[in-house]
């Protein structure tokens, strides 16, 4: 700024002139911005064309391989030849120079032919994709006036689109390159072009409503693609080992001519994919591996989606370089691409005007920073009035040099717009400005120390949705030629649950006429790419503008849920597969289930090509059969798709177990069953503890149950039940030992295979010697005893078991105490401790961590219920956590009400009894964000619902109470439900982001699984046994509760049985008043009987039973509640 001030007062002579024509920058630093940030520079003979150029590499490496596609090998002689022939039959056909010839083709060698050949014809190729809509492939063939087009397409539905293009009526020829013979003609034809005649025209988003084409020169692509990636056209960007590229990117976007026509021309291989593999992250991650790729260029959203799947993440370790582009570069990616892999990263930047990338950085930090000017580019940073700004000051780019196109196609005026003549003061003098022109990219960046751009947004209305360059006024344009749509505006908008950009449309209707959303859509479909079809349609009155007449985007409502497509009145999904995919497609796209039926279709909820990766995916995993990107286009609504998938006859026959449903909807990959007679213990609590620690802490913990058998048992037959269980499950009989790894001991299951159970035998006098530590080392970890023959009790190691696991134990020993067979295990506990392990050691987790970021990102606290008067939570550091427990049983009458609900709207039962806790909680202490632990059982795994051991996880979830109706409130519980158990992530990890505290509550919900041998026994507590008994005498009200010793400072649980909901509330009597819990449990009981309170808004609920509350002396429901002490002072003064 001093240099600058400087400057100025050197010119106190022209203070009459406007500001903007004063010099401020002093000459030494505009000199740097202007020539030494620009001095990447090599000096050529600017007579070169791509196809000769491709020719001389042709001729010096004959039989080296050009294009592998399909496992077919080209070699650069055979592409050089088939092209020529190609050549002189479109020179027969009329074909001249600088003509604009239409290639539209599937993804196929034939595409590399046939732009070759009509390079060496003479002419510029124009690829169209032929999934373009009718009317915009129709246009863009009227745009290029050409009599001739190149097809090759085996789609149906493609080749139906053609043909009802009508070419014979217009005099145009379609020439399919399938059924040319290559085998004659294959000499060289005589070069008829100069460097500055036309090479390619690919067309992008326009302003008007039509897309625009770019003009590209055979100097522009030479320059690019033999010296631009140079430094001063020597020292390449990357090694000399770049000697086989992935080509996958769609012949339509500008990325194409760096994977594609860039590796050709540096004598690399390319490795085409085809339809079915250049969207499946699984075939590309094999491709890498099998050809030894080096190089591939990407969108970064697209590859964050494709390393979720852990073989693509796996193969990319073959990698040398990736280049980044069309986008922003993820800060996240980075990282995870740094700290798995040694590959190369670099950032690129360029709009498709000069030819795909005008500057590039190998990237260590800043996904901002986009480099240096390439060589032979110029790169200036100018303001409005084209002057240049200092290093450090936000400035449009403009870019010059080699790679300046000659403009668009047809549109002169918008030419004169976009190039402009080089200003005055930079002088190009160099003989390779193939142009004299430099470009208005309508980006903002500013310069750094280094001669490094940081790119700083845009200036304008184009966004990129997916790389794609999209200008929302081509939509809006589009929109507004409709009968009765008087204006229109698009909208970026991202949604933050998913990650993925999308776009809104408002438009307004003329007065008394009425546009459907499903209209606007149907017309948009046969005008626009898919990527540019908004998700929602917004009808509004006005536009709104700001007090400067721009548009006010923050008073345009929100979309909700209604505004998206639906495409027809909803029906429910019918078949099994219709009902998994409407799953699928929940947890995809964010939209409650229920909102999901089976005419539903893919693009109208918001589906593009990154969104149908990760659902091919997961449909793989879960029915079995493979599907492609092309398969979701062509069925696109949910009933096609589930028809197709089933007349593949791939789809699983799941068996009819009472989990059926919930495994359905989250089955993962299949766990094998490897017989593992030692394993690691699972991950799930913590990555590495001492198996010192863990033994001292296993030793002591562990699971007592205790049943009141209703028959007249058989002990030797009960014992040998209990012995074959034994060597069902593996796990039952496992010793925990140490082993060595990594230079620590760690804790190790092996299996005891002489491991048997004798039944103890007591009465009730001396059972309590039952409940004694296990050595997990020495001793079999499950224990029966009997009291009197009447009383069963089990005592098991929770390195065995969990809540889930008891369930299976009862139903499977009395199933085998009555004679009755059971089948195989499919797996073992082993097997699924070695394959999670390994999950969670490759998997990234990145997105799962960044959900949980997300919905704890605003305010919240894990301990918010009012504590005693007087009480803190340091005075509990050191003492023994003591618990109590207060149970309400819900009657016959509410437990029917309550299924009738759940099943009406399609309700999780868990989510359903945790929203009206979050409410209950709320309404106790005037908190909006009602923090906790869920538990969730983690059997979402193929075949682990049907093994014991140690799978639980508790999650932390966070249920916000949102002054909406209650059951909308359940509803969004729900999809957080269903979200965070369908990650595999273990809960320390998420622990640790978040930083959950050990005292953190916890809630959950134990579903009724139907046993038919119930009623051969009762589940008791310890206290019935002496009821039970007829021994009163011995009652005493020591009894332990199993939650002593909890961290956690309360558990809140529901347990469902044949008939009644069991609600306990387990506290730390050491913090909690008792009264307080006896009007959370009464509140709570209230509530759920009480069905009008679904359509009640919240914040009218809250009001209702505070009032209640305080009118009964308990709480005081004043605006002033904010601290825990509120409860006690109230209570205080009540006293008084």
């Amino acid at each position: 700024m001093t240099n600058s001030f400087e400057e100025i007062l050197k010119y106190i002579p022209e203070y009459n002139k406007n500001i903007y024509e004063i010099n401020y920058i002093p000459s030494f630093e505009k000199d740097k911005i202007l020539y030494e940030f620009n001095n990447n520079k090599f000096e050529y003979e600017m007579t070169k064309c791509y196809h000769t150029e491709f020719q001389k590499i042709a001729k010096c490496n004959p039989t080296k391989p050009a294009i592998i596609f399909q496992e077919k090998t080209i070699s650069y002689k055979e592409l050089d030849e088939m092209s020529n022939s190609l050549a002189y039959s479109l020179r027969d056909d009329g074909v001249k120079r600088n003509d604009i010839i239409p290639i539209i083709t599937e993804r196929s060698f034939y595409f590399v032919v046939g732009t070759l050949a009509i390079m060496k014809a003479g002419a510029a190729y124009l690829p169209i994709d032929p999934e373009f809509p009718k009317d915009r492939i129709e246009y863009m063939i009227e745009e290029s006036n050409s009599n001739i087009i190149l097809t090759y397409i085996k789609n149906d539905d493609n080749n139906k689109k053609i043909k009802d293009l009508n070419l014979y009526s217009k005099n145009i020829k379609e020439y399919k390159l399938s059924k040319h013979n290559y085998n004659e003609n294959t000499e060289s034809l005589e070069n008829i072009n100069e460097s500055s005649d036309l090479c390619y025209v690919m067309f992008t988003s326009g302003t008007t409503g039509k897309p625009k084409g770019t003009l590209i020169t055979h100097n522009n692509l030479v320059n690019y693609c033999l010296y631009a990636q140079k430094i001063n056209g020597k020292t390449d960007m990357y090694g000399e080992d770049m000697d086989c590229t992935l080509s996958f990117s769609k012949f339509t976007f500008d990325m194409s001519i760096a994977d594609l026509f860039y590796p050709l021309l540096r004598n690399s291989k390319v490795v085409l994919c085809d339809d079915d593999e250049y969207n499946d992250p699984e075939l590309v991650g094999s491709l890498i591996s099998k050809y030894n790729v080096k190089f591939i260029c990407c969108v970064p959203s697209r590859f964050k989606k494709y390393i979720s799947i852990k073989s693509f993440l796996d193969n990319i370790t073959y990698l040398k370089y990736i280049l980044f582009g069309g986008e922003k570069l993820d800060i996240d990616l980075i990282t995870l691409l740094k700290n798995n892999t040694n590959i190369k990263i670099f950032n690129g930047y360029g709009p498709s005007e000069t030819i795909a990338m005008c500057s590039a950085k190998e990237v260590s930090d800043s996904p901002n920073n986009i480099g240096k000017p390439l060589c032979n580019y110029m790169v200036y940073i100018l303001d409005k009035y084209l002057n240049p700004v200092p290093i450090g000051v936000e400035g449009e780019i403009y870019i010059g040099g080699a790679g300046v196109g000659k403009g668009y196609l047809h549109r002169n005026e918008l030419t004169n717009q976009k190039f402009i003549d080089y200003p005055l003061y930079i002088h190009p003098t160099s003989s390779l400005m193939s142009s004299k022109k430099i470009y208005s990219t309508g980006d903002l960046g500013k310069w750094n120390e280094n001669g490094e751009i940081i790119y700083l947004g845009r200036e304008d209305f184009q966004v990129k949705i997916n790389g794609q360059r999209v200008e929302l006024s081509e939509i809006e344009n589009t929109i507004k030629e409709m009968e009765h749509v008087k204006d229109s505006i698009i909208i970026e908008n991202l949604n933050k649950e998913t990650n993925m950009k999308n776009l809104i449309s408002y438009y307004i209707c003329d007065n008394n006429k009425d546009v459907s959303k499903t209209e606007i859509k149907e017309y948009l479909n046969n005008r626009l790419p898919k990527y540019m079809i908004p998700t929602y349609y917004v009808k509004i009155q006005e536009i709104p503008i700001t007090a400067n007449g721009k548009l006010d985007k923050k008073l345009l409502p929100k979309p909700s849920l209604s505004d998206f497509i639906e495409g027809d009145e909803y029906l429910p999904p019918e078949t099994t597969t219709e009902k998994l995919l409407c799953s699928i497609y929940s947890k995809h796209f964010k939209i409650n289930e229920n909102k999901i039926g089976r005419m539903n279709d893919f693009y109208d909820l918001g589906g593009d090509s990154i969104s149908a990766i990760r659902i091919i995916n997961e449909v793989k995993q879960k029915c079995k059969t493979k599907i492609t990107i092309k398969d979701i286009q062509k069925y696109s609504k949910i009933f096609l798709l589930a028809n197709y998938i089933d007349n593949k006859n791939t789809l699983n026959n799941h068996d009819d177990d009472d989990n059926k449903e919930n495994k359905n909807i989250y089955s993962n990959e299949e766990i094998k069953n490897n017989n593992y007679t030692e394993f690691p213990m699972a991950k799930i609590i913590g990555e590495f503890f001492p198996y010192d620690f863990l033994k001292l802490l296993f030793d002591n913990y562990n699971s007592v149950l205790f049943f009141k058998l209703n028959f007249d048992v058989d002990v030797e037959k009960l014992e040998n039940a209990f012995n074959k269980m034994l060597k069902r499950h593996n796990i039952l009989s496992t010793l925990f030992i140490p082993k060595e790894i990594e230079g620590m001991k760690q804790l190790y299951g092996k299996v005891n295979e002489n491991a048997s159970i004798k039944i103890e035998h007591y009465t009730v006098e001396n059972y309590k010697s039952f409940i004694r530590p296990y050595d997990i080392s020495k001793d079999v970890l499950i224990r029966v005893g009997l009291i009197d023959n009447l009383i069963l009790m089990i005592s098991m190691n929770h390195l065995i078991t969990d809540g889930y696991s008891s369930n299976i134990l009862m139903k499977e020993l009395f199933t085998i105490y009555n004679d009755n067979s059971l089948g195989e295990l499919p797996i073992q506990y082993g097997d699924f401790s070695v394959y999670y392990n390994k999950l969670v050691a490759t998997r990234d987790f990145t997105e799962e961590i960044d959900y949980f970021k997300n919905i704890f990102g605003e305010e919240y606290s894990f301990d918010v219920l009012p504590k005693k008067l007087n009480v803190k939570r340091s005075d509990n550091n050191n003492r023994e956590n003591k618990f109590n427990a207060k149970e309400l049983e819900l009657d016959n009458s509410t437990y029917n009400l309550v299924n009738k609900i759940t099943r009406k709207y399609n309700l999780s039962k868990a989510a359903y009894f945790l929203t009206i806790y979050s409410l209950v909680i709320s309404i106790f202490t005037n908190k909006k964000n009602i923090a906790t632990n869920f538990i969730d059982s983690n059997r979402k795994m193929m075949n682990t619902e049907k093994i014991m051991g140690i799978l639980v996880k508790q999650i932390p979830i966070m249920v916000k109470i949102e002054n909406i109706k209650l059951l909308d409130s359940i509803i969004n519980c729900m999809d957080r439900v269903y979200h965070i158990i369908g990650f595999d992530i273990p809960a320390y990890k998420v622990d640790k982001e978040i930083k959950t505290p050990q005292y953190a509550p916890i809630f959950k919900f134990d579903p009724y699984l139907k046993n038919e041998n119930m009623n051969m026994y009762d589940i008791i507590e310890q206290k019935d046994i002496y009821k039970i008994l007829n021994r009163y005498d011995l009652i005493k009200e020591d009894f332990k509760n199993p939650d002593d010793g909890q961290n956690a400072d309360y558990i809140f649980s529901v347990r469902e049985t044949n008939n009644s909901y069991i609600v306990r509330f387990s506290y730390n009597i050491a913090l909690f008043e008792e009264d307080l819990i006896d009007n959370i449990l009464k509140t709570f009981n209230n509530i759920v009987k009480n069905e009008l309170l679904l359509e009640s808004n919240i914040d009218n609920i809250i009001k209702e039973y505070s009032l209640q509350i305080k009118n009964n002396n308990t709480i005081n429901n004043s605006n002033e509640i904010d601290d825990e002490e509120t409860y006690y002072n109230e209570k205080e003064n009540n006293t008084k």
